[in-house]
């Protein structure tokens, strides 16, 4: 009786450590990542066989009459933002927070997008020559 069990209990455990190690080869790996860009550098590109997941864009503000938003420009070169016409793309950002924001935002890989840190004075707006952060989390397809 007392081998029945310990072979029953051995063949548990190697049954569970085997089961363990399958859960993690299958379990995607990610790296938390946090960016900091201008208008400048506000292009990403994910990189082949990744997948980036978008948690969060932000940037710090004055206290002041002027609206601070971030908002996406251009997917895989498409125009979403245009402050000349008045386009405006999706809010990933705004300092009034008023705005419905949905996160996270999942991109596949070799995906381009750029963003835009734009100021509004009344109907007035204009890019804002701070810094933001791009917050996501990068995993391997």
């Amino acid at each position: 009786m007392k081998l029945t069990l310990t072979i029953f209990f051995t063949a548990f455990f190697l049954g569970v450590c085997n089961l363990s190690s399958y859960a993690q080869s299958i379990t995607p790996k990610s790296k938390a990542q946090l960016i900091e860009f201008t208008n400048a550098t506000a292009k990403f590109t994910v990189p082949p066989g990744k997948t980036w997941t978008v948690h969060n864009v932000f940037t710090s503000f004055p206290v002041d009459d002027n609206t601070y938003s971030i908002t996406i420009k251009s997917i895989n070169s498409i125009l979403l933002t245009d402050i000349s016409k008045n386009i405006l793309g999706k809010l990933l950002f705004s300092s009034n927070n008023l705005a419905n924001l949905n996160y996270p935002i999942v991109l596949p890989e070799n995906t381009t997008i750029e963003l835009i840190i734009m100021k509004r004075l009344g109907e007035t707006r204009s890019l804002y020559d701070k810094s933001a952060f791009l917050n996501f989390t990068e995993t391997e397809n």
